[in-house]
C-alpha cells in the first residue's frame, strides 16, 4: 500500500512539471507594475486517492470529463460531484490568494489599472483534488498544483515557477470523505488552505 501511495503522489508531482526561470535583477528593476491576469485555462486535472482505493486512485482528468459511474472510483465520483454541485471555483480562489500574498509581500509594484506596458502574472492551475496523506489514514487532504509566469508587454517570459501542495507537510489536518461531502463550505475551506500554501511558495520564489 505504501508503494501505491508513493506512486500516486509521484504522478501528482510529475504533472505540471516544467523548467523554472528565476527573475533577474535587471528584469526586476524594469518592472513598472504587475497585473495578475484573472483569465486562466480552466482545465485542471482532478486527482483523488482515497482510503482503500489501491490502483483506482490517481489522475482522473478534468472534473467535467471525468464524472462517471465506475464502481472502483465511487469515492472519487462522489467528491467530484460534490465539488461540481457546490460551484467551487478553485481558479478564483487561487487568484484571490495569490493576489493577497503578492500585495502583502511588497516584492513587486501592483498595477491599479491595465496599461500597455504592464507586466502580467499569468496563472495556470494544472491540478486539484484530495488524497489520503499516507496508507494508514482515513482522512483526506487538499492537493493543488499551480504554474505561474511573469510576462512583459512584448510577451517575453521574465519568470516562471511551479508550486504544489503535497500529501506530506500538507497545510490541512485532513477530514473524512463524509465530512467533506456533508459540508460544501468545508470543501472551499480546504482548497483555500491549499491555495494559500501554494501562493506563499510562489511569492517566496519571486
Amino acid at each position: 500500500m505504501k508503494k501505491i501511495i508513493w506512486m500516486a503522489a509521484l504522478s501528482f508531482f510529475l504533472v505540471g512539471c516544467a523548467s523554472t526561470q528565476k527573475l533577474t535583477d535587471v528584469d526586476r528593476k524594469g518592472i513598472k507594475a504587475v497585473q495578475i491576469n484573472p483569465d486562466m485555462p480552466k482545465a485542471a486535472q482532478f486527482y483523488y486517492m482515497g482510503p482503500g482505493m489501491a490502483m483506482a486512485g490517481g489522475l482522473l482528468g478534468p472534473i467535467g470529463v471525468f464524472l462517471s459511474a465506475d464502481d472502483n472510483k465511487s469515492e472519487a465520483v462522489r467528491i467530484a460531484t460534490a465539488i461540481d454541485k457546490s460551484k467551487l471555483d478553485v481558479y478564483k480562489i487561487t487568484y484571490e490568494e495569490l493576489s493577497a500574498a503578492l500585495e502583502k509581500s511588497g516584492k513587486l509594484p501592483l498595477a491599479k489599472e491595465s496599461s500597455p506596458d504592464v507586466t502580467k502574472l499569468n496563472i495556470y492551475v494544472f491540478q486539484m483534488g484530495f488524497s489520503i496523506p499516507n496508507g494508514f489514514s482515513s482522512k483526506l487532504v487538499p492537493l493543488l498544483g499551480v504554474r505561474a509566469s511573469l510576462v512583459d508587454s512584448s510577451n517575453r517570459i521574465l519568470w516562471t515557477d511551479v508550486e504544489r501542495t503535497m500529501t506530506l507537510g500538507n497545510p490541512s489536518d485532513g477530514h473524512t470523505l463524509d465530512e467533506l461531502l456533508g459540508d460544501p463550505n468545508l470543501l472551499e475551506q480546504e482548497m483555500r488552505l491549499a491555495a494559500k500554501d501554494v501562493a506563499a511558495g510562489l511569492v517566496k520564489d519571486l
